[in-house]
């Protein structure tokens, strides 16, 4: 016959243990490594690489979309050219959320990449050619096209996971 008493006890000591090692899992993750203070520009210029398509036989291609305001210098001489898709991009609503509460102190660019736990991906300058990428999904596009439009809520995930890339 079983105790009920000590398989709750037994219970309540596993989920305390699952939660603390997932607060240190969390903690971890959050911690990235510190931008260097005088980091180097990429081998092209920013606003280049705003106008090319990046292959992948995984991810396919992406097309990302360089925010202009996290330029350091806003009046560079190279002219900006973007994707077409660019401008609806940027003014859409998970992007001006995710911009929202973006640092953009540093040249930051926006991927739309569809999928199923991702809608756009997020890079950020680090260094020579490494940006922190964050894998980002929102769901107020599926919020409108369920008539919450009106409603300007929606959930974001993902701005605690960052990878590099090159």
């Amino acid at each position: 016959m079983f105790d009920i008493e000590s398989i709750y006890v037994a219970t309540r000591n596993w989920v305390h243990r699952y939660e603390k090692l997932w607060n240190e899992k969390v903690k971890t993750a959050q911690k990235t490594t510190p931008r260097p203070s005088s980091p180097i520009e990429p081998s092209a210029p920013f606003v280049a690489l705003a106008s090319k398509t990046f292959g992948h036989l995984t991810y396919g291609a992406l097309k990302p979309c360089l925010i202009p305001s996290s330029l350091p210098d806003p009046n560079s001489t190279y002219p900006l050219r973007t994707h077409a898709h660019c401008a609806a991009l940027l003014s859409s609503h998970p992007v001006q959320r995710i911009l929202s509460i973006s640092d953009l102190s540093t040249p930051t660019y926006i991927v739309a990449w569809k999928r199923t736990f991702a809608t756009h991906l997020r890079l950020s300058h680090f260094d020579e050619n490494l940006f922190n990428a964050t894998v980002l999904w929102s769901n107020a596009d599926v919020r409108e096209k369920e008539g919450y439009g009106s409603i300007k809520g929606d959930i974001l995930v993902g701005l605690d996971f960052n990878f590099n890339v090159e």
